[in-house]
């Protein structure tokens, strides 16, 4: 291994500029591309509930996420546009994500060496701007879901405290306090998206700031004492008082497990979701990766161009494999699994590190080791609470993952000077990251069967304030929904019930004040038990008022006695205002009901009174 040693002189290299020019150059490509996409399709399912949270989620008395919250003032900033609540999105987490590699880059480079290269150069902020691009990943996972919800929230959250655990030590500084404050600002954030993940959180920084020698008990206090403080102003803005919001969280947590949805079993260790063939082209990637690093940190011309060239192998290697295979398959709900292929970066720069672990030069310290862990586990703590496979979830923070490889890196470019070592593993991050938003958008979460190029650019529908570009079955569909409810004479901000369990895209669309909960959604045993539960809770004055959205034919439909236990009788308080009948053609979308879509409006001669509802709901 003694063609690695590093050299005395470290002059720049054309070859490093050209490639890293060529990444930055890739990356901004990628970033106005996304922004490009942001104003095509729609979820009906998953991203129509974030919409509804986040517009009015004072209407809801108990939750266990607050994400709607926090997004709200957002919401109202761009007018409910969800193409420009999209892009914020999309730049606020690759903004987050650029300041953490910058920042990881100052706490890992070793500024005591003289070789050191400085992570303020113009070339190492270029740099943590091409790592940051494997943020996006977060939109690959599932299919494209830009929209702001508590997982973005979650992921932003642990991205500044992550920027905070960096930036903090355990002597008093002015960037030790700002860290320590953000550590604080994150565990907030966490809590007020996923309170699981908080707590997760919690046990992971105090297990990694003795270990990263940062442990500074009085320091600690600041970052506690900001989240509290945080937290504490929080619950009185939402509930105005802390009792109340803790009743609201307790009421949150008691849905769920009247949902039975698999939210409550937490611990658990969870299988990794690779088939057989992706796993070959994982371990693939790792050994191809891993020799363009060795041939990157020679000191030979010859041998720093082929480490460059195995990376363009292991590109175009990948293209045809993915493309081929992964991207277009249509099996499976989640075409874009292949998102954990990213681990071929942290595994390609560990067997790197365990073959020169015996090098004087490439000694990782204690404090490195200790980055390295947290990590490796923080996609795991975005994950905990969820009922999806922790692995696949985990996976929308994979940028931890990439992270906690180039720690491993780190030890080399502070002896040597030369952070060109980093290319390889970057780069490759960034091309996996490319393909999979290819496949994001030629696969769309759930009820968008077509991939985006094949959406008519010519034809945009209007979905309140936003104009987003749909296949022409969805558009139809819109378009029908809204022409219902026009002739059944539903008016913006009535009370609807939505008893399809489908979805709440359509109350979304016709501006309908959903309540008792965003989305009852259908399907688990509990359901008919959380949606009278949350029903339970709701003002009579909505109660009294309210409309029912029905599928009869819906096999996640929610059963009408529902309506007892609020006082309600399907056949005697409602009667059926207008209909739609669904065309075959649309019936291959989650979140269109099958066969019918009924909007029923309460009738006049039995009317439910406000002094009776008050009368039943005080009996109870």
């Amino acid at each position: 291994m003694n063609f690695l040693k590093p050299s005395i002189n470290n002059p720049p290299k054309i070859l490093d500029v050209f490639v890293l020019a060529t990444a930055a150059l890739v990356t901004l490509i990628t970033l106005v591309w996304l922004l490009a996409h942001s104003h095509y399709g729609i979820d009906l399912t998953d991203e129509s509930f974030y919409l509804i949270w986040m517009a009015n989620p004072w209407i809801y008395p108990v939750s266990t996420t607050q994400f709607g919250f926090i997004y709200h003032p957002l919401h109202l900033l761009l007018h409910g546009d969800i193409s420009l609540l999209r892009q914020a999105n999309i730049l606020i987490i690759f903004s987050l994500a650029w300041v953490l590699c910058a920042v990881f880059f100052r706490a890992t480079i070793d500024d005591n060496q003289e070789k050191t290269a400085s992570w303020r150069s113009l070339p190492m902020l270029a740099l943590a701007g091409v790592t940051a691009t494997c943020s996006f990943i977060y939109f690959c996972t599932y299919g494209w879901l830009a929209t702001p919800s508590y997982n973005s929230l979650v992921f932003q959250a642990l991205l500044i405290a992550s920027i905070g655990l960096l930036l903090a030590d355990k002597t008093v500084s002015l960037s030790s306090i700002i860290g320590w404050v953000l550590i604080g600002v994150g565990g907030w954030l966490t809590f007020m998206a996923k309170p699981t993940s908080a707590a997760a959180l919690g046990v992971v920084i105090s297990m990694c700031l003795p270990l990263a020698g940062k442990l500074n008990l009085r320091l600690l206090s600041v970052a506690v004492l900001t989240a509290i403080t945080l937290l504490i102003t929080s619950a009185w803005v939402i509930d105005g008082s802390l009792i109340v919001f803790i009743e609201r969280l307790r009421g949150g947590l008691e849905a769920l497990r009247l949902l039975d949805a698999g939210q409550i079993h937490m611990f658990r260790i969870d299988d990794l979701l690779m088939p057989n063939k992706e796993q070959c082209l994982l371990i693939f990637a790792s050994v191809i990766v891993c020799i363009a690093l060795f041939f990157t940190a020679s000191e030979n011309k010859i041998s720093t161009i082929m480490g460059f060239g195995f990376v363009l192998l292991f590109t175009t290697t990948s293209l045809v494999i993915i493309s081929g295979y992964l991207l277009f398959q249509t099996s499976s709900p989640y075409p874009s699994r292949s998102s954990l292929l990213i681990l071929a970066v942290p595994l390609s720069t560990w067997l790197f590190g365990f073959v020169l672990i015996r090098q004087s030069y490439f000694k990782v310290s204690k404090i490195q080791w200790g980055m390295a862990l947290y990590f490796a586990v923080l996609p795991h703590v975005l994950a905990f609470g969820s009922n999806n496979n922790y692995w696949l979830q985990g996976s929308l923070g994979s940028l931890f993952w990439v992270l906690a490889g180039l720690v491993i890196l780190m030890p080399f470019v502070s002896s040597t000077g030369k952070p060109r070592i980093l290319l390889p593993a970057v780069v490759s991050g960034q091309l996996i990251t490319v393909f999979l938003l290819y496949g994001a958008m030629e696969h769309p979460y759930f009820g968008q069967p077509e991939p985006f190029r094949q959406y008519d650019d010519t034809a945009s529908t209007p979905i309140k304030k936003s104009n987003l570009i749909l296949p022409k079955e969805l558009a139809d569909y819109y378009l029908d929904v809204k022409k219902m409810a026009s002739n059944a004479g539903f008016q913006s901000d009535t009370p609807v019930i939505d008893m399809t369990g489908d979805g709440s895209g359509v109350l979304y669309a016709i501006n309908a004040k959903a309540i008792g909960s965003a989305w009852f959604i259908g399907g688990f045993t509990g359901s008919d038990n959380m949606a009278k539960s949350l029903l339970n809770r709701v003002p009579c004055t909505d109660i009294t008022n309210t409309w029912l959205l029905v599928a009869p034919d819906s096999p996640l439909k929610l059963s009408p006695t529902i309506l007892n236990s609020i006082g309600l009788s399907f056949e005697k308080n409602f009667e059926m205002a207008d209909e739609l009948n669904i065309p075959s053609t649309q019936l291959a979308r989650r979140g269109i009901p099958v066969g019918q879509l009924q909007l029923w409006k309460p009738k006049q001669t039995t009317q439910y009174t406000i002094p009776t509802c008050e009368k039943e709901q005080n009996a109870r």
